[in-house]
Parts: C-alpha cells; structure tokens; sequence
C-alpha cells in the first residue's frame, strides 16, 4: 500500500510536488474494483509511505508531498497547493 500510495502522489503531483486530492478521491483510487478504501486503509497506507520515505512527513490523504529529490516537474500542473497554503509565482 505504501508504494501505492507514492505512485498516487507522483502520478497526481504538480510542479511543487504536492498531489491534491477531494475528500475521498485517494481512498477510491487506491480501492479495487469500484469499491474505496475505508478512511484508515487510507491512512495507515500513507503512514507507511511516511515511514518508507516515499512521501514527506506533512502528507495526509487530501495531499501527499513528495521530497524533493523524488519529484521535478518543470512546466506542468499547477503551481500551488490549497491543502497546505502554498503559491509559487510563474
């Protein structure tokens, strides 16, 4: 779970790495089938990835952080992150 995790934060980041997400929307990209994952699922799999390194300590369901030297991205996606009140100018 936990690298699945990380794969949703680099498939879904931005240019600053964070990859945001509606309530919910990570637990039904990381269910099977149809059917989201219950709310720990969710968090127990991103507190795996905190442990593991693959997603930075302020990550939580509705956004996951990558460390920096896991993620560039120059050009695509947005620029900001509400979850964490970020807003780089272009």
């Amino acid at each position: 779970m936990a690298f699945r995790v990380y794969f949703a934060a680099i498939g879904w980041g931005n240019r600053l790495g964070h990859a945001e997400f509606a309530e919910g929307a990570l637990a039904s990209i990381l269910g099977a089938e149809g059917t989201p994952l219950t709310k720990q699922a969710v968090q127990k799999g991103v507190t795996a990835a905190k442990a593991l390194g693959l997603v930075a300590a302020d990550s939580g369901p509705r956004c996951l952080v990558l460390p920096q030297q896991h993620f560039q991205k120059n050009g695509a996606g947005s620029a900001s992150c509400r979850v964490h009140a970020l807003r780089t100018s272009a």
